[in-house]
């Protein structure tokens, strides 16, 4: 009887062709959306347990497909954070009627490492504020905010009051209805912020949308001329805010020492002309990194500022902003 139990308590080694076909399983699952996922873990003990056992298969399930948005729910988001044992680096609540950001606090020790968070309804917007002074996303890099209805300036005051100010490194509101002031804030606050959307094209006839003038343009020339090389701002979109003119453009290529590109296309008061060489350069001089078929700007450190305008050289024009 102990021999029976001692056999009965030692591990049954695993056979070479058993691992292959765990591995095989885990590459397999990893092209799988969050619904199928949900599903196979029904299918046999095997599969419930590859998926119990391997976390960073729902480390990018919060991406989720168009036919899942309408029926996901909060209770499903616990699992899968729950099931990432820590390691969802990504949640993307857009389309999610279901689900506000209520739902990060119930797991919030378990997202505690999150980089990217995506919302588009006003539910989740008025319930954002809760979540990031709950949450404390330490880690929080991304927050995409873009047409999302219910943000305002009272919310651009939140997120720069929260812990995830510190680490936010892109800031997307596009299409928001924000002032000079949220702008004022957002860059106050957010000292690592390399990217920031703050255009309203292509819905520049949304109410609300034009109340961002050169003021806050200057402010962010103001904020670059005082911290220097530790301001980190390298992107700017303004598409289709029609309150900002070439003083306000000027100001900010002028001072951000590190800018590399800034989007003004819909904006009929920038004028959209290529900066000339100063004299006695040429393209050669620059050692070929101002090229010719683009629209650009000198910096005031030197470096070379892209401009995006309407119908720009190179194509640029004709993206997406």
């Amino acid at each position: 009887i102990a021999r029976d139990s001692l056999s009965a308590t030692r591990p049954v080694p695993v056979s070479a062709t058993q691992q292959c076909f765990d591995l095989l399983l885990d590459h397999i699952f990893t092209y799988l959306p969050v619904g199928c996922l949900f599903r196979c873990q029904r299918v046999n003990t095997t599969w419930r347990r590859t998926l119990l056992d391997t976390p960073s298969l729902w480390c990018t399930t919060c991406t989720l497909t168009r036919n899942l948005r309408p029926v996901f729910s909060p209770e499903a988001l616990q699992l899968i954070a729950s099931r990432s044992k820590g390691q969802l680096r990504e949640i993307d609540l857009r389309g999610v009627n279901r689900v506000t950001c209520s739902a990060l606090i119930l797991c919030a020790s378990d997202i505690a490492d999150l980089e990217v968070l995506r919302v588009n309804r006003e539910e989740q917007a008025k319930t954002l504020p809760s979540a990031l002074e709950y949450c404390d996303f330490h880690f929080l890099r991304v927050l995409d905010l873009r047409l999302c209805p219910g943000v305002d300036d009272a919310l651009v005051f939140a997120i720069s009051r929260s812990p995830a100010s510190a680490s936010l490194e892109e800031l997307n509101m596009r299409g928001c209805l924000i002032s000079d002031e949220g702008v004022i804030w957002a860059v106050r606050s957010c000292v690592r912020l390399l990217s920031l959307d703050i255009g309203a094209w292509p819905h520049d006839r949304l109410r609300g949308v034009r109340s961002i003038t050169d003021i806050c343009l200057f402010f962010i020339a103001q904020c670059a001329a005082l911290r220097g090389s530790s301001f980190l701002l390298r992107s700017l979109c303004i598409a289709g805010r029609r309150g900002l003119t070439d003083e306000g453009v000027d100001a900010v290529v002028e001072f951000v020492p590190g800018l590399s590109r800034i989007d003004v296309r819909k904006c009929p008061h920038v004028t959209q002309g290529a900066q000339p060489l100063p004299p006695g350069a040429d393209d050669s001089d620059a050692g070929g990194w101002m090229p010719l078929d683009k629209i650009w700007r000198l910096g005031g450190s030197g470096q070379r500022v892209e401009l995006v305008c309407d119908g720009g050289g190179g194509g640029v024009g004709d993206a997406t902003p």
